[in-house]
Formats: C-alpha cells, sequence, structure tokens
C-alpha cells in the first residue's frame, strides 16, 4: 500500500450527510484532498493509484469517486471525446471548511484515548494490537467522529451482545467504524423486540435519533 501521512484531514460535514454511506468515501476525499496540496489544487492520480492508497481495488474507487461527485464533493475533469481520459479530481472545499494545516502536530491525548479503546476490544479480541496502523487510524477516525465517551460507550454496550444472534460481529476498530450503523440498527431491534426488557443487561439507557446515531443517557 502507498504511503499516507501519520493523520489526514477529514471533512467534518460529510459526517452528518447522509448521502455518504459507505466507509472510504470520507478516507477517500481526504485522500483526494491531500494529494492535491501542492498541484494547482488537483489530484492527478488514477483510479489505479488511489486504490493502491486506499487499500481497495479500481471498480470501488469509481463507485466512490461517482458517490462523491453527486454529492458535491469533487468534480473530475475529462479531456477528448468518445472515450474520455481523466485529467484531474478537484475537491470542492465547502465555506466552512478550514484550511489543511501543513503539519498535523502530535496529540497525546488522541493517542491516550486510542490506546484505551484497544484496551476496551481486549476481552472480545486477544489479538488487537495496537502497533496495527490501520486499527489506530480507524480508532483516531471513530474518536473525531463520535468522541471518545461515546466510541467508549458503544463499546462497552456492544460487548453485552458480543456473540448473541444476529448481532454484527465487531471486534476491533476497524469493524467498529464498517459497522457502526449495522450495530445501531441490531441494538433498535434488539430494544423493540425486548419492550424495555434487553436481553442483556445494558450499563446506560440508549435512544437512537431519526438519523440512527446514539446517544447515552
Amino acid at each position: 500500500m502507498a504511503k499516507l501521512p501519520p493523520k489526514l484531514w477529514t471533512l467534518t460535514e460529510m459526517w452528518h450527510d447522509d448521502r455518504i454511506q459507505h466507509p472510504c468515501d470520507e478516507r477517500l476525499y481526504s485522500i483526494i484532498v491531500w494529494l492535491s496540496r501542492c498541484k494547482d489544487k488537483r489530484c492527478y492520480a488514477g483510479n489505479n493509484k488511489l486504490a493502491e492508497y486506499m487499500g481497495g481495488n479500481e471498480g470501488t474507487m469509481t463507485n466512490s469517486l461517482n458517490r462523491l461527485e453527486t454529492a458535491g464533493y469533487i468534480k473530475r475533469e475529462f479531456s477528448g471525446e468518445g472515450r474520455r481520459t481523466r485529467t484531474g479530481i478537484i475537491p470542492l472545499f465547502l465555506a466552512s471548511t478550514p484550511e489543511m494545516p501543513e503539519k498535523f502536530p502530535e496529540d497525546k491525548e488522541l493517542n491516550e484515548q486510542i490506546k484505551s479503546i484497544f484496551l476496551a476490544f481486549q476481552d472480545m479480541n486477544s489479538l488487537v494490537e495496537f502497533k496495527n496502523k490501520t486499527q489506530r487510524a480507524r480508532a483516531a477516525d471513530l474518536i473525531r467522529k463520535f468522541g471518545f465517551e461515546t466510541v467508549m460507550d458503544t463499546i462497552r454496550i456492544y460487548s453485552s451482545f458480543h456473540g448473541s444472534e444476529f448481532c454484527p460481529v465487531i471486534e476491533n476498530p476497524v469493524q467498529l467504524a464498517g459497522k457502526w450503523q449495522a450495530f445501531q440498527v441490531f441494538l433498535k431491534r434488539t430494544q423493540s423486540q425486548s419492550n424495555s426488557q434487553p436481553t442483556k443487561k445494558v450499563q446506560k439507557e440508549t435512544r437512537i435519533d431519526s438519523h440512527g446515531n446514539i446517544f447515552y443517557d
């Protein structure tokens, strides 16, 4: 996989955009922004190179780019007629988006929070390792998107259902990021079926808003 910087800038507006459903779309947009920094604000990487950065395939990149362009986050430029050749990708920054800093300072507090998330998964998966860069990156993404306390509460509540029938398998930060919505759906269905008498004891009362976000009271 091609080398990425330790931290990628994230467009926070995407977190609340219902049109952005696929987990790779936010990360691909961040990579496009990073690649466009030094080249007249355009990303010139082909789908094969983007796939290398993402650890996916070219078809996945095409689908993700289509979604990002439809949602208005990027504009693709082409040359020629008929069989067109893409000449660049322009990330369309929203007015409220701050400029991306030249360097990202080390965040000791974030690092400690990531360690806590890894420890929370230890009972469910003793093999999860803090040295895994992909797992650390997903843990950081979750903290930035939902907040540390919400992520930790979600892991604790998930542990009450771990191994239950129809419960999605979530044993590390990557799986939590990819199955966050699936667990919300499972939890909502379980709460409805139990009629306020959950099969397993949950430490905190939970509620889910119209967008499917979990809140803990």
